[in-house]
């Protein structure tokens, strides 16, 4: 088995679950009970499907149940909680929650983030940066998460990720400037990957 993560939360109301793909794609169709689409073509996009589907198993969805608004969106058909899903080399997770609002993303490590920071990193994040204990990838890798993180969790067409979203990685919050909307942030960085998971703050009772 190749579950990496699975964490509860009371308060609010969410679990969320990492899974390792290193399983074959037969292997994980016995995992979930269901085939991969004839539409997705690539194995890697294929593996990534049928991780979350198992992924819902563990977190007791049904994996048929999950569809796809035209947005791109997924949603759960005939049950009113949330999910939000992401997948990166060799990895997928999932997240349920009792609330909307809640979002979650995963990204492999890589240095592109150095590269085009300057299409998402606000002046005010990357000075805020410079004031935290973190190295400059990490921090620009955990930016770009959030801001994907946020973007499922509100989520609106349009959004422009440099000025709409403003993360405060000290304090582990996110703001969505439009609407003054504030997000709690939990965050996890490996050697690997980063992960973060997004919720508005005040669903925290």
């Amino acid at each position: 088995m190749s579950l990496l993560l699975h964490e509860t939360r009371t308060n609010p109301s969410l679990q969320f679950a990492v899974w390792t793909i290193e399983e074959s794609e037969e292997a994980l169709e016995l995992l979930c009970g269901i085939k991969a689409p004839s539409h997705l073509k690539t194995p890697t996009r294929r593996l990534e499907y049928l991780a979350v589907r198992t992924l819902a198993v563990k977190l007791g969805i049904n994996p048929a149940s999950i569809v796809y608004k035209p947005t791109g969106q997924p949603y759960l058909q005939g049950d009113s909680r949330t999910i939000s899903i992401t997948h990166t080399k060799g990895h997928a997770a999932l997240l349920l929650s009792d609330q909307p609002g809640t979002g979650i993303d995963m990204e492999a490590r890589s240095e592109r983030v150095l590269r085009v920071k300057h299409k998402y990193m606000h002046p005010e994040e990357e000075a805020l940066l410079l004031t935290v204990n973190m190295d400059e990838t990490t921090g620009l890798l955990l930016h770009w998460c959030v801001k994907e993180a946020v973007f499922k969790a509100i989520p609106e067409e349009g959004i422009d990720f440099k000025q709409d979203i403003r993360v405060n990685i000290g304090s582990k919050t996110a703001t969505y400037v439009p609407t003054g909307k504030l997000f709690t942030l939990e965050t996890w960085c490996t050697a690997a990957y980063a992960l973060v998971v997004c919720y508005p703050s005040d669903q925290i009772r």
